[in-house]
């Protein structure tokens, strides 16, 4: 179960500060939303272009600007889960 919220406006946020990076290329813009909804997670896409020289910076950078921008909104990671029952046999 998902308990954070995960709206529209949190990805334009997000993608303000993305375009703020001076590494990212402003054309053609970054794309940012929603890839896969996993089994226990919300797995978000962040696709910025960038000059081949500040691909592993700008990727350090934005990983970085990801985890702190989640703390500040209160965004938990969940971890995988799963319930087993134990029956017992007659």
């Amino acid at each position: 179960m998902f308990k954070t919220d995960i709206s529209m406006d949190f990805f334009i946020q997000y993608g303000l500060q993305v375009a703020a990076n001076p590494r990212i290329l402003q054309d053609p813009e970054p794309v940012i939303g929603i890839a896969l909804l996993g089994d226990s997670s919300i797995n978000i896409s962040v696709k910025p272009w960038v000059t081949i020289p500040d691909y592993v910076p700008a990727q350090a950078g934005l990983y970085q600007t990801i985890v702190e921008e989640f703390r500040t909104a209160g965004i938990q990671i969940p971890f995988p889960q799963r319930e087993v029952l134990m029956l017992k046999a007659e």
